[in-house]
């Protein structure tokens, strides 16, 4: 990431914590680390994340499935 992203980041990850009511990370120094409440809710992010890849999959698929009838032309003067 490049350094001119950093404090755009660490302020959208401290909106973040604020909107939630809790810190995601601890910040003793240079090391960052997530806290418990952050392992957990990073847990069920990525089971989330998973689920919208599943669901776009599928919408995607189902957009080029062909459907279950039979379309017949008929020539309009016959």
């Amino acid at each position: 990431m490049p350094a001119q992203w950093q404090p755009w980041l660490s302020r959208q990850i401290r909106k973040l914590e604020g909107q939630l009511g809790f810190d995601l990370f601890v910040r003793p120094t240079r090391h960052v680390s997530l806290t418990d409440k952050g392992v957990r809710l990073l847990e069920r992010a990525r089971i989330m994340a998973r689920e919208v890849a599943a669901t776009n999959a599928l919408a995607n698929s189902l957009k080029y499935e062909r459907p279950d009838s039979l379309c017949l032309g008929v020539p309009l003067y016959s």
